[in-house]
């Protein structure tokens, strides 16, 4: 439940109140980002799924308020970010390729600048490394031309399609490593949705 934490609540608020100073919220303001950080209830049936959900809700936030928050130097670090992946084998350097194509996570939690939400978000960079792994390579091609979408609306300053982006990326790559489980686990997840 660490992904449910007061930051993500925060993050959600800060979103809802037009990027507003966090210390600016109302009550109502904090309670509808407490009804909308959360997502499916049958996601509390499953700690695992909570705890997805709670990271895509806040790495889509972070898209957003990234986007508004772009400069262009945030920019040319994430294009290099998105090259040096891109110029790894697949293959061979695996483990490389995956830390690499994680690293865009923690370059938007420095962008998202939120002493509260970014330990979340960095550390959702390593998670998501994690499941990249074991994914394994066949998810390279995806992972790239997700990271090329999401770079365009960045550029573009569109926050709803980085966020969409974002949201759609993390939950391909979820559904690949439920998948990549052993036969067992993946059924019984998979019955379950």
């Amino acid at each position: 439940m660490a992904y449910l934490s007061i930051g993500a609540v925060r993050a959600n608020a800060f979103f809802v109140s037009g990027l507003r100073r966090r210390d600016e919220f109302s009550p109502d303001q904090v309670r509808q980002a407490v009804s909308t950080a959360i997502r499916p209830r049958e996601a509390f049936a499953d700690p695992g799924r909570l705890m997805e959900e709670g990271m895509i809700q806040a790495q889509t936030m972070a898209a957003r308020i990234a986007c508004a928050r772009m400069t262009m130097l945030h920019l040319t670090e994430l294009h290099e970010s998105v090259e040096r992946a891109c110029r790894l084998t697949a293959r061979s350097q695996w483990d490389r390729k995956a830390a690499a194509h994680a690293e865009i996570f923690r370059l938007l939690a420095d962008v998202v600048d939120d002493p509260l939400l970014a330990p979340q978000l960095t550390a959702d960079a390593a998670s998501v490394r994690e499941v990249m792994l074991a994914v394994g390579h066949v998810a390279d091609g995806m992972i790239v031309s997700s990271r090329r979408r999401l770079l365009a609306h960045l550029r573009a300053g569109d926050g709803e399609g980085a966020a969409l982006e974002m949201e759609e990326h993390l939950r391909v790559l979820l559904y690949m490593r439920r998948l990549a489980l052993p036969s067992g686990s993946a059924i019984a997840i998979e019955a379950e949705t």
